[in-house]
């Protein structure tokens, strides 16, 4: 989540509660469908046994593996890539993979298909350091990628088919005396940063989509409740849950509910949806008069049903 307009909290003087209002962008599913946060995620290349298709391979499978780390991993390298002998991908193939890796989701790349080399104009690079880059050409390499996904945790038991067609732009430096077909062999051998571009468009599709919504706690205007309103504000959600749950002693009812509302949305915004739920039963047993609830827990079964 992130927030986008920070919140002032005001005291008040009285028994009732009062609302206050997050605005934030909240994390939804890919364009894909699948919604991969909270689950752990691994990258399956299925090798043909051809060391090019094998480089490109790699390459496309790193820039996708590192795309998807920067946004469901915080920069952390925690996405396996995994090299398997070529297989019919089926449900049987991702179920044994899942098994194999761990992974709660399993990316399965197959080697892309590659057209013709088209090669631009070899004119020289300005670069005198080497004698073998003193020319450089551009080549271009239309590609075509095969990816499929299995999410084990998925409301669907199957494996999703993706693809689609682009072009790889190859700077090739060489000597100036390379002939054409010279030059379409360098390519394979300078193809990696590109193909790890390709990768990363690729895993376009299954970044999370940010909405913009808003969420609303209670809030009583005495000293004991300050310190978890001013942590929700914050977006300190763990502590903000812990100092709602010291105060459920008291024998108000409505003010009891309202803090069990209040643990139920922290819950949420945690990501724990079974637990948010059973704290908002809980608020609306003890007073079904928190009409903050309704809207809460409608957003909690959407979110479920996005798993």
């Amino acid at each position: 989540m992130k927030r986008l307009i920070p919140i002032v909290l005001l005291l008040c003087i009285g028994c009732t509660p009062e609302i206050y209002t997050h605005h934030l962008q909240m994390r939804h599913a890919s364009q894909s469908g699948l919604n991969l946060s909270g689950k752990s995620l691994a990258v399956v290349c299925l090798n043909s046994g051809n060391a090019a298709d094998t480089t490109l391979l790699n390459a496309v499978a790193n820039g996708f593996a590192a795309s998807l780390e920067e946004d469901y991993c915080g920069g952390e390298q925690l996405i396996e890539i995994y090299n398997v002998p070529s297989a019919n991908v089926d449900l049987d193939f991702a179920h044994s993979l899942v098994m194999d890796t761990g992974a709660d989701v399993v990316f399965i790349l197959t080697p892309p298909e590659t057209g013709e080399i088209t090669l631009g104009e070899n004119h020289a690079s300005g670069i005198i350091t080497s004698v073998d880059s003193t020319f450089v050409t551009s080549a271009t390499v239309p590609v075509n990628l095969h990816l499929s996904a299995y999410d084990s945790m998925g409301k669907s038991d199957r494996v999703h088919a993706f693809g689609g067609s682009t072009e790889i732009d190859v700077e090739v430096y060489n000597n100036g005396l390379s002939g054409d077909l010279a030059l379409r062999e360098a390519v394979w051998n300078n193809i990696e940063a590109a193909g790890a571009r390709v990768g990363r468009r690729a895993s376009r599709q299954f970044l999370p989509t940010w909405e913009n919504e808003s969420y609303s706690f209670y809030y009583y205007g005495y000293n004991s409740w300050e310190e978890a309103s001013v942590a929700a504000a914050k977006l300190e959600w763990k502590k903000a849950m812990e100092k709602w749950i010291s105060l459920l002693k008291t024998k108000d009812m409505q003010m009891r509910s309202c803090l069990e509302y209040n643990i139920a949305l922290g819950a949420y915004m945690l990501g724990d949806c079974e637990l948010a739920l059973k704290w908002l039963d809980r608020s609306d047993a003890d007073f079904n008069g928190t009409n903050l609830s309704p809207g809460l827990r409608r957003r909690i079964n959407e979110r479920i049903n996005e798993k």
